[in-house]
């Protein structure tokens, strides 16, 4: 049987995150067939962030997307990607 091998992970191998939330407020719908959840967040770049992906990329799993809106405008759905020019 193999052992599962294990990578040391130090403090130094930590960076400060690209994206900082200043405020996220949830509404939840619950029902007996499913749940919809509203969610809105403020977002900023990190100044202190090394940039190295421009994007706000959001990570989701199991979830069925209806819509995403920046800015009260809605933008492509298909993914959960922000783009640095859209954050302006």
């Amino acid at each position: 049987m193999n052992s599962p091998s294990f990578k040391t992970i130090h403090r130094s191998d930590y960076q400060p995150p690209e994206f900082l939330v200043d405020s996220i407020d949830l509404l939840f719908r619950l029902d007996e067939q499913c749940t919809r959840v509203t969610a809105r967040s403020q977002v900023k770049r990190n100044q202190s962030a090394a940039n190295n992906n421009p994007d706000l990329v959001l990570y989701g799993t199991n979830l069925e997307l209806l819509k995403v809106l920046l800015d009260g405008e809605e933008i492509d759905s298909g993914r959960l990607v922000v783009a640095e020019n859209e954050l302006q």
